[in-house]
């Protein structure tokens, strides 16, 4: 039997794709490709009955047993097989795909079965995709230069052809005063010169912002409610519920993000009955909200468009999943910077150039998405999953790293004098 399996959206249908040896990264890396890559056309499903087409990493530990198992059940799906090395399989009905994934040639090959497969089902489809799918269909779809225009092109036409939007689209965002506090105002520095290259770091790990990510971190590991103190002011972090409560306003938290202390924050287990009994207890109102949120604010204010200090700019990033903007303290920029990183790996100084925008935007963004813990360099085995487009100058950019990295360690006090914002 066929399983044709789609979701209709207000656009479009999207076909439903399960998966076989991928591990979670690696599942979450294939959504942001749909979701990029494909503009949401394909969708991940975890039950094989529901999708349409299957994609299995042959690569996987001990994989060839459930391969064939599920190829009895499903004799006339339709597989993808991803692997470095193999290219011969008993299994039916299969397209090989090597690693690292090409954009553009998995692109087209889901397209070319997506198409056989619903030509196949016949009956089963309505008549209505059955007349969409007659005629004249796109033998090619969108390359990754048209992509990456793509993203480039996402902010409103009005101001789409200006070099430098600063002030624009960061009034329409979240207001001019607003975008200094989130995103600073220094200017560009010169990424050639790794002298100037210090100055766009900062050490979270004796801030606030690092005592909070411990905080959190212990939290989520033990599920308990854990109480954070930094320079004798407590925000407490609930593990349970994602939550982050404190008494402190803005005008007091904004102030402590750009401070570094010497002396040791403290963490301990507390329940939440005694929390509330401690913020009521100076008749102050109590503010509350998701732990993403607040981590997300906090490092925005701690970074204010820098970049945490162990950051190469020279060697690609990741997003492994995609931020909920909408829920969080928007910076200019932002959608566009998203699109671009989950699109592929990219460097964070070819992020500025092909958006053409200031630093402190790609920075600040990071900063803010790394402290979530859903982006960093990447040196993971997912990262080679799809294939990173190769920049110019790597050469000197290797010469320049190594500079670099001379200079963090006989530079003593500079780098940490950079800690607190311009």
């Amino acid at each position: 039997m066929i399983f044709n399996k789609t979701v209709k959206s207000k656009n479009a249908r999207q076909t439903l794709i399960s998966f076989i040896g991928l591990d979670n990264r690696s599942t979450k890396a294939f959504e942001l490709f749909f979701k990029i890559s494909c503009h949401d056309k394909y969708a991940h499903v975890e039950k094989h009955e529901e999708a349409s087409i299957t994609i299995v990493d042959i690569d996987a530990y001990n994989i060839g047993k459930q391969v064939k198992e599920f190829c009895q059940s499903f004799s006339e799906r339709q597989l993808i097989v991803l692997s470095t090395h193999q290219s011969e399989f008993e299994f039916p009905n299969s397209h090989l795909v090597r690693k690292p994934i090409k954009h553009v040639e998995l692109s087209k090959l889901l397209d070319v079965i997506d198409k056989k497969t619903h030509k196949n089902v016949g009956a089963q489809i309505s008549s209505d995709v059955s007349r969409n799918n007659h005629g004249k269909e796109k033998s090619e779809i969108n390359t990754i230069k048209e992509v990456k225009e793509k993203a480039v092109k996402r902010t409103p036409a009005a101001i789409e052809n200006k070099k430098y939007r600063d002030t624009a689209q960061a009034a329409q965002l979240i207001g001019v005063v607003d975008e200094k506090l989130f995103v600073g105002s220094h200017p560009d520095m010169d990424l050639e010169k790794p002298r100037d290259v210090l100055k766009i770091f900062y050490s979270p790990k004796n801030m606030f912002q690092g005592a909070l990510q411990k905080g959190w971190d212990l939290a989520k590991q033990n599920r308990e409610t854990v109480e954070v103190k930094f320079l004798e002011h407590a925000v407490y972090l609930d593990g349970v519920n994602h939550l982050a409560m404190t008494e402190l306003s803005d005008s007091v938290l904004r102030p402590m993000c750009l401070l570094e202390s010497k002396d040791t924050p403290t963490f301990s287990s507390i329940d939440n009955k005694t929390v509330k009994e401690r913020l009521q207890a100076h008749g102050r109102a109590v503010r509350s909200c998701t732990i993403e949120s607040f981590i997300w604010k906090i490092s925005l204010w701690s970074s204010r468009g820098r970049i945490p200090d162990n950051t190469d700019i020279y060697k690609p990033v990741f997003l492994s999943e995609w931020p909920n903007l909408t829920r969080l303290q928007q910076t200019p920029h932002a959608l566009r910077i998203a699109a671009l990183i989950a699109h592929e790996p990219i460097a964070l100084c070819d992020v500025i150039k092909e958006l053409k925008i200031p630093q402190r935007y790609v920075f600040g963004f990071y900063s803010a998405v790394n402290a979530l813990g859903i982006a960093g360099v990447s040196r993971r085995t997912v990262d080679s999953l799809f294939e990173v487009q190769q920049k110019r100058f790597m050469g000197e950019r290797s010469v320049l790293r190594k500079l670099l990295g001379r200079l963090t360690h006989t530079v003593g006090g500079e780098s940490s004098s950079h800690a607190v914002a311009r």
